[in-house]
């Protein structure tokens, strides 16, 4: 084609012989100067449309095999999908590839393809013996008897007969095949009695003629002399013979001469390589070089003469017709005198189909009537029989993702399956209320769903669903997707489906509705559905569409390299993975061995959703209490609780700023929650950053909270009037300042609140949390207690003093390079708590100072540490952990005076901090 193109640019003429069978070379517009003398494939799909049309045939079937030739049978397929998309009298019921020339690979595709069809096309690679296999694998399945018949359309063929080197031949039945049955000659010539060639004469009649062998003896000699002087290399027993398109270029270069003379005739100054000129004037038919007629249209088109072969009651090739093809016309030239004597052998012509249907369900009403009672009888034993043993079989399969099979109706007049209720209805009734609102996870889910219920399906004895839609993925009151209809092929047969069912049905079921379903076609299925998802349109949106079902099963039946599907236009809104379009796109590609398994979509489907597992209410019930979660899962209704007085706690951290620049996100919302699930009560609103919220509180409220901290001072608590009540006459136990006139006032922008004296934590009043050192003893601190009931000595570790500055205990020698000083080690644990007891009791436990949420237990004469689970601290008073934080009452550990050198201490003033120098 790219000489073509250039031919064309440079207006040159340009005539193509030989194996040129692209059809593109035939437009007339877009290659003006080219003129191809080679019959192309779309002829010879245009000669099997006349062949049908000629023996009243509509519907046949296409069966190719690749191994030998790549190209030959994908172009012939592809024209033969255009002519039956191009004209409704004929149509290509079913395709399919046989995997190898191998004879078990070929019977293999024979038992497939004898379900499906009468009138067979085939196709497969020439000289490697794969039209005998063939054969003879359709003799040994049965499939070559008078109600079949068998059609291979080619070029460079002679039909039965097939050439050799030096001239010589040999008939197609003769010679010895590896793979092939240990079939006598005999039995080869037999297996091919239904068989009829459809191939292109290349300009030679029928048989070789004198006048071609003259050609071809002229050439041979000829070569021998200049330019070529061809002797000693062409001595071989190959070179006794001319090529086979050598007539071809003959023909090509009388044509050109003709046309260069009536050129000159009409214009002595022309110019004889105008391309656009000289194929002007080609309209002319003469005898080519071959015998055959060479007929050249004025539009610069050639002519196809194809020439149909089969065998006669003698069992020799013999011609029974020629097609004239020409663009869209069709000429069939009849060269036998009765079609059932001579084509046939004497008998009827085959028909497209048995007498009863493929299934054997289809017979004529004479057929019905002689037999009506034999086939009653007999059909309602199967049907009982299977469907009793199927739907004892489909009870027993459990999934998740399954909905329930209960039982199989047989005692009514129409066959009917009861299944479990879904409240929700089906995925499709979900997807056309557009209210109902669908987030990119809430989609994951459901696809998901759908995949591992599919999965279940594949791996069980149904093998496949075979009908899966939308409106057969049910959705249960916890939002959790349930395949039904599965199974109950006895019930699936006589329903009688719209063309709107079939849109979610694989091609290549639909181009033999009546095929066996497969894994394959499920997959499919699982594309068109998930595209419904995430499009949140029905499939292939047919209410915007102006094309009706009927034309879209068309250009599905007819497939091609682009065919048609749905638009994958999910809302930008959407966060839609990009791997999951292309996971889809790959499920509803057109060729069944590509799209991915079952196991295969499951597994991206996890990568997609991070390895999570559950379906989406075991996600929901994540956001509630594992109590309330397990209420509502067991159907119990959960009454809200109400609260007369909440206190709202608004608080900042020290320093939160530097603490969160150094730690990841994560981090930063453990500690969070870390730290203010110590001090939350029943009432608790989450941290922002948690799987598991449990309130989100906003109100007049929240808003006057928030303005009390921000406008605080360091170190206080602005309490509100309320709050100072029971904090000094309910409570009891703390202290607090009134913020009057005198600088304190807080201006609050609240409807509702005025301003409220905060408490104080000066002297010796307890901030819980806050530190403070103690004097003349550095390596001690007070720590008030969670609850700002009273103090804590804590001890810094061994070679640490508290420094107050950086509120924290630090090393000796990188605080106070300068100090040389000694103390006592820290306290253990048993100068702490005595003892260990044995005998148990309140002994035998004690709480930690440091945190309510651990203890200490004797075990084994050793204090060791305990914890208590999330949400709960140690109650001493009933040596337990609870929730009751209330009860929890730290040690307070006993005071240990450090042993001095014999000195006095040294005196720090006010507090020890860098910088200080130690006197004696």
């Amino acid at each position: 084609m790219i000489s073509s193109t250039l031919a064309s640019y440079y207006n040159i003429p340009i005539f193509e012989w030989g194996l040129t069978s692209a059809r593109q070379l035939t437009d007339i517009n877009r290659y003006p100067t080219s003129l191809p003398f080679s019959v192309n494939s779309y002829s010879l799909a245009m000669a099997i449309r006349g062949t049908l049309k000629q023996f009243e045939w509509s519907e046949f079937v296409f069966l190719y095999c690749n191994d030998g030739d790549d190209e030959k049978c994908e172009s012939l397929k592809d024209d033969i999908q255009t002519v039956t998309s191009q004209h409704s009298d004929i149509t290509l019921a079913y395709t399919t590839r046989i995997k190898s020339k191998n004879l078990s690979d070929m019977r293999t595709a024979i038992r497939d393809i004898k379900k499906r069809g009468r009138i067979i096309v085939a196709c497969v690679a020439s000289g490697n013996g794969s039209k005998r296999t063939l054969m003879q694998a359709a003799a040994l399945e049965n499939a070559n008897t008078s109600e079949y018949v068998y059609i291979m359309a080619e070029t460079n063929s002679r039909g039965f007969i097939v050439d050799e080197p030096g001239g010589k031949s040999h008939y197609l039945w003769e010679g010895v095949l590896n793979d092939a049955a240990s079939f006598s000659v005999g039995e080869s010539r037999q297996s091919m009695s239904n068989l009829l060639f459809l191939v292109d004469n290349m300009g030679m009649n029928d048989e070789v003629t004198p006048q071609y062998l003259n050609f071809s003896k002229k050439v041979i000699e000829m070569m021998k002399n200049p330019p070529f002087n061809c002797v000693e290399d062409c001595a071989g027993e190959e070179y006794s013979s001319v090529a086979k398109y050598a007539g071809q270029l003959a023909d090509a270069f009388y044509a050109y001469a003709v046309a260069v003379n009536r050129s000159l005739t009409a214009n002595p100054s022309a110019n004889i390589r105008n391309g656009t000129m000289i194929l002007r004037n080609m309209g002319m038919t003469f005898e080519g070089v071959g015998g055959g007629d060479v007929m050249l249209d004025p539009d610069s088109s050639r002519t196809s003469v194809i020439t149909m072969i089969g065998l006669n009651s003698s069992k020799l090739p013999e011609t029974y017709g020629r097609l004239m093809i020409n663009n869209q016309s069709i000429e069939f030239e009849v060269l036998y005198a009765d079609e059932r004597s001579d084509v046939w052998n004497g008998r009827d012509r085959p028909n497209e189909k048995p007498i009863c249907g493929f299934t054997g369900t289809q017979c004529p009403p004479n057929f019905v009537r002689d037999y009506l009672v034999f086939v009653v009888l007999i059909a309602l034993f199967l049907t009982v029989a299977i469907g009793a043993a199927t739907g004892g079989v489909m009870r027993s399969l459990d999934h998740d993702n399954l909905n329930k099979f209960i039982a199989l109706c047989l005692n009514s007049t129409q066959l009917m399956s009861i299944w479990k209720y879904c409240s929700r209805g089906s995925l499709s009734d979900v997807i056309e209320r557009s209210s109902m609102q669908m987030d990119s996870f809430f989609m994951l889910s459901l696809i998901r769903d759908i995949a591992n219920g599919l999965g279940f399906i594949h791996s069980s004895f149904l093998l496949c669903h075979g009908y899966l839609t939308s409106k057969k993925c049910l959705i249960d009151d916890r939002w959790q997707v349930k395949l039904s209809d599965f199974g109950i092929s006895v019930v699936r047969n006589e329903d009688n489906v719209s063309k709107e069912g079939l849109l979610w049905t694989a091609p290549e079921v639909l181009r033999n509705e009546m095929g066996e379903r497969k894994p394959d076609g499920d997959i499919y299925s699982f594309g068109i559905i998930c595209s419904e998802i995430i499009t949140r349109t029905s499939p292939f949106d047919m209410e915007n569409r102006k094309e009706k079902a009927e034309e879209i099963i068309y250009q599905l039946k007819k497939g091609g390299f682009n065919a048609i599907r749905p638009m994958l236009l999910p809302d930008d809104s959407l966060d839609i993975n990009p791997e999951l379009t292309h996971l889809i796109r790959d499920c509803w590609t057109e060729k069944p061995s590509e799209r991915p398994s079952i196991e295969q979509i499951k597994s991206l489907l996890k990568g997609m959703n991070d390895g999570k597992k559950g379906n989406l209410m075991d996600h929901v019930f994540n956001i509630l209490e594992t109590a309330i979660a397990e209420k509502l899962k067991s159907g119990i209704s959960i009454e809200p609780e109400t609260f007369e007085l909440v206190t709202i706690f608004f608080s900042d951290v020290v320093q939160f700023t530097n603490l969160a620049g150094r730690c990841t996100p994560l981090q930063v919302v453990k500690l969070l929650n870390d730290l203010y699930t110590i001090f939350d009560r029943s009432v608790v609103a989450g941290v922002v950053g948690l799987t598991m919220p449990r309130y989100c509180l906003f109100g007049d409220a929240v808003n006057t909270a928030s303005r009390m901290e921000s406008n605080g001072k360091p170190g206080r608590i602005h309490v509100s009037s309320e709050a100072n009540r029971l904090l000094t006459e309910v409570v009891g136990g703390f202290r607090t300042e009134e913020r009057g006139e005198s600088g304190f006032c807080v201006l609050i922008n609240s409807p509702t609140m005025a301003p409220t004296p905060p408490t104080n934590s000066k002297g010796r009043i307890c901030v819980p949390g806050s530190r403070h050192p103690i004097r003349f003893e550095p390596t001690k601190y007070k720590e008030c207690t969670w609850n700002g009931e009273g103090f804590n000595i804590r001890f810094c570790q061994e070679g640490a003093v508290f420094v107050q500055s950086a509120n924290m205990c630090m090393n000796v020698q990188t605080s106070y390079p300068t100090t040389r000083w000694t103390t006592r080690p820290p306290p253990t644990t048993t100068e702490y708590y005595g003892s260990c007891t044995e005998d148990g009791g309140r002994a035998g436990y004690k709480p930690d100072v440091y945190n309510c949420k651990n203890f200490y237990q004797c075990a084994s004469g050793v204090w060791t540490q305990r914890s208590c689970g999330q949400g709960t601290v140690w109650n001493q008073s009933i040596l337990t952990c609870d929730h009751n934080r209330g009860q929890c009452r730290p040690y307070t550990r006993p005071t240990i005076t450090p042993t001095w050198p014999p000195y006095p201490p040294p005196t720090v003033s006010p507090y020890p901090y860098p910088g200080n120098q130690f006197k004696k």
